[in-house]
């Protein structure tokens, strides 16, 4: 995925679900700012999805629509909108979208699509990332604090004192303060006796 969100030239989508006359309209508009596009099967997306940059598919259709979320691949996907009832509108948000386009396609709109697409995905992504890292050292939180209670009592620290030292090691050893913890809790006897002539 290229980091540029504005840059369209040279990106590949993929066309899911869409009809012949939706598929021509979009394949016109693709050609005129530069884009490629490849028509693609729902049931074997898996596979061909390697080859493009973002998905556009069709939101009424029956082989997608079937169910409660779509196993769609990790990749921008823009959902063409037709019928606006509340269950099929409810089905096109539990597929994450990141853009949206009315039908029928015209002649227009697909640039600002794409572009917005591109942007919240990326945006998605670097959210996700964020919180994914925060829930690891959330997680990892209560051996730091079994490791700053190994070495209160190992070595008679306060608790400030304790975990200065836990700093003071890990960084030494050039690991993040939840690493050291999980190592140092998990063989506490070797560690410890191996600190100890620190």
């Amino acid at each position: 995925m290229r980091k540029n969100t504005w840059r369209v030239r040279g990106l590949s989508l993929g066309l899911v679900g869409c009809d012949e006359q939706t598929a021509q309209n979009l394949e016109q508009q693709c050609l005129r700012l530069g884009m490629k596009t490849r028509r693609l099967v729902a049931s074997s997306l898996d596979n061909d999805s390697a080859q493009v940059d973002a998905l556009i598919f069709d939101s009424d259709n029956p082989d997608l629509n079937g169910g409660d979320a779509f196993p769609w691949p990790v990749l921008p996907r823009i959902a063409l909108l037709g019928n606006e009832t509340p269950s099929r509108l409810q089905w096109v948000i539990a597929q994450g979208i990141d853009g949206h386009m009315r039908k029928p396609v015209r002649y227009d709109g697909l640039l600002t699509a794409v572009s917005l697409a591109l942007h919240n995905w990326q945006h998605r992504q670097l959210l996700e990332a964020s919180v994914q890292k925060m829930e690891e050292r959330l997680k990892a939180r209560r051996f730091v604090f079994s490791a700053q209670l190994l070495l209160m009592r190992h070595f008679t620290l306060d608790e400030n004192s304790a975990y200065s030292r836990l700093r003071t090691l890990a960084m030494e050893q050039q690991k993040t303060v939840e690493q050291f913890s999980i190592e140092l809790v998990s063989q506490s006897e070797i560690q410890l006796g191996a600190l100890s002539g620190k």
